[in-house]
């Protein structure tokens, strides 16, 4: 009998024992969630189609520019509101992608925080004189991504715009060169804006027919 009773009691400690031990390492996994998140990143910073607006921008233009962006594309594809955080939009009406940013990049007269990205071909002898349009467009040249960084999508629009151009007309380059500002800042009138994008999206369409076997695939398989 005292046997049984030594083995039972033998049994409750190590089933105390073991449950201590599976709390402990609870605790340990809660600890370190905690920590993660409170390093900035809340379990509701990172979300995919998310409705609401940004709260934790510390851009206020880039703010408001996102609630535009929602009314002309919908929801984002993905939302990281956070400080430095940043909000996408995948291939957004013929555009391949736009990336709205948490930061302020001097670029005089303004500050530059949105990226409209176009897939499409420059021609190597070209790309020199496109990239001198201006230092907020940036060309990926295995992926054919052209890429305008701004403060509005009028001026991202039209700085892809005078960039296809120069691509096909590179001889007149210094003429597009000149005219870049007064082009950016007529965007701010929503006819011109509009008559741009239109341009835009013929110019793309236009570019990926003539140049469709010079891009690349993008679910690669070797």
């Amino acid at each position: 009998m005292l046997d049984i009773v030594i083995a039972v009691t033998v049994l409750l400690v190590l089933l105390i024992v073991v449950a201590l031990i599976i709390i402990a390492a609870v605790n340990s996994v809660k600890k370190d969630s905690a920590a993660f998140l409170k390093e900035g990143e809340d379990e509701d910073d990172l979300t995919r189609h998310s409705g609401g607006g940004l709260t934790r921008f510390n851009n206020s233009l880039a703010i408001k520019r996102y609630a535009s962006l929602v009314r002309e594309y919908g929801e984002p594809f993905l939302k990281h509101d956070r400080k430095g955080g940043l909000v996408v939009w995948r291939k957004p009406d013929y555009l391949y992608e736009i990336v709205l940013k948490d930061e302020s990049i001097e670029h005089k007269p303004h500050c530059d925080f949105l990226y409209a990205t176009v897939r499409v071909h420059i021609p190597d002898g070209a790309l020199p004189a496109v990239l001198m349009l201006s230092r907020s467009i940036m060309y990926d040249r295995l992926k054919q991504l052209l890429t305008a960084r701004s403060h509005s999508m009028g001026g991202s629009v039209a700085t892809l715009v005078l960039g296809l151009i120069i691509s096909q007309d590179e001889e007149n380059k210094d003429k597009y060169y000149e005219g870049y500002g007064k082009l950016v800042k007529a965007t701010t009138q929503g006819s011109k804006y509009e008559q741009l994008y239109e341009q835009l999206r013929r110019m793309v369409d236009a570019n990926q027919k003539r140049y469709a076997d010079k891009m690349p695939k993008m679910s690669c398989k070797i």
